[in-house]
């Protein structure tokens, strides 16, 4: 089976699950995925636990809602679709005239036939969702309101796979599972870095690669606070993978800075991609990469996704379904992926051996003689041009950056690399 089948297998088997942050639905989709990659360690974070300023939340169990007309026809069922119930609606039955019950009731009148996904994860509420259509369509009269639900003390999952290089040096690619019901947003980058992480199981790699497999924002804070001092010691570039898995072309919502090597790795990849890509401003940014880069924990991390987040149509909706993606824009999804990670694995990365400028005059790179020497001189001395190579190679850049960032040809640039390293001006630090 070719890597865009068996991804779609995947998706589709996983499609009618009804996730949402903890719960039954998201501990069967990560039992799902611990079947294909075995080692996938399992975290759990109890209810009520303290993460940062937040709190982790019970666990969430819709047994059974409905809404039923004043003729008892039934108009909506969980049982279709969870995308009918407000995530974390609380318990409700009763009969509701039609002007109270609409207050509860979401739609989306730009797209009539579509139902939205709305939550209330930290708030007390109930509600239901539909089609625009279905809800104009509804007859005055008595309704029968009732959501089976309830909050359990448990624990709120993640998943976590590891693979160990030569390196302790960590890239991390992180995505999330618990929206119900999409495609595109939601299953698509989960069952990709799946195949990934499963093709670098075969690879001797130089860094160490980490897949964390979240619940958006309160999840991938619980990892952050129970591994905040390895993350900031250990990662190299970051990259949360999210809406990856329709044909559109990629987006990068670069780093707050824009000068990590998650940024430089990334636009390097993109730039090859045969239709180039989107370079999107910080401000784009979504949930994940919002707690990867917060002040305290300023983690080299960017997103990259097809169609952006809050962009495209089908967006937290139930017309985000199977039909967003095909075997071939799974097949170009993945290879986007492992392009990245073969340039990672293959790209030098240099820092300077000394503190302070090195003293080229004992290696017999300086001139015997100095004298007063104009501008232009200056600058094509071999030994300013070492000087200014040696002031970019501090670890946050690739060759490809150092030729956007010195006034020399790539050839040349090569060439300096060539007489730093003889001279041990300079050091590959992608091992340790």
């Amino acid at each position: 089976m070719k890597i865009g089948e068996e991804i779609y297998s995947w998706i589709k088997d996983l499609y009618p699950i009804k996730r949402t942050l903890a719960g039954p639905g998201f501990n069967d989709t990560l039992s799902y995925i611990k079947k294909i990659i075995p080692e996938v360690k399992i975290n759990k974070f109890p209810s009520g636990s303290k993460v940062f300023d937040w709190t982790v939340p019970d666990e969430w169990h819709l047994r059974k809602a409905y809404i039923k007309d004043p003729d008892g026809n039934i108009v909506l069922d969980s049982g279709d679709s969870s995308l009918f119930v407000v995530g974390y609606s609380k318990k409700i039955n009763k009969k509701l005239p039609l002007n109270e019950l609409k207050k509860n009731i979401y739609t989306l009148k730009d797209l009539p036939d579509a139902v939205p996904y709305v939550t209330s994860f930290y708030d007390s509420n109930w509600g239901f969702c539909m089609s625009y259509n279905q809800f104009i369509n509804l007859k005055d009269g008595l309704y029968e309101i009732f959501i089976d639900s309830e909050f359990i003390k448990g624990n709120l999952k993640t998943g976590e796979y590891t693979k160990r290089g030569k390196s302790k040096k960590q890239i991390i690619f992180s995505t999330y599972l618990c929206h119900p019901e999409m495609v595109n947003n939601e299953l698509a980058a989960p069952t990709i870095l799946v195949a990934l992480a499963r093709e670098l199981e075969k690879k001797n790699t130089k860094y160490t690669y980490k897949f964390l497999f979240n619940v958006e924002t309160i999840g991938t804070l619980c990892y952050i606070q129970k591994h905040l001092q390895s993350l900031k010691e250990n990662v190299a570039a970051g990259f949360v993978i999210t809406c990856f898995g329709d044909a559109a072309k990629p987006n990068l919502v670069p780093s707050k800075y824009g000068d990590t090597l998650a940024d430089s790795f990334a636009k390097k990849t993109l730039s090859e991609f045969r239709n180039g890509y989107n370079h999107r401003s910080y401000f784009d940014k979504g949930s994940e990469e919002r707690q990867y880069t917060h002040p305290n924990v300023d983690l080299p991390f960017v997103t990259i996704t097809r169609s952006l987040f809050r962009e495209f149509e089908e967006y937290h909706t139930s017309s985000d379904n199977l039909s967003m993606v095909t075997n071939d824009s799974l097949t170009d999804s993945f290879n986007i992926l492992s392009d990245l990670v073969d340039l990672i694995e293959a790209e030098p990365i240099y820092i300077s051996t000394t503190t302070g400028e090195p003293f080229l005059t004992k290696r017999k790179l300086y001139a015997k003689i100095s004298s007063i020497t104009k501008s232009n001189e200056l600058h094509n001395e071999l030994s300013t041009k070492l000087v200014n190579l040696n002031s970019y190679c501090d670890g946050k850049n690739l060759i490809s950056d150092l030729a956007t960032l010195l006034p020399y040809s790539m050839e040349e640039i090569k060439e300096l690399i060539d007489i730093s390293i003889q001279n041990k001006l300079i050091k590959e630090i992608t091992v340790d």
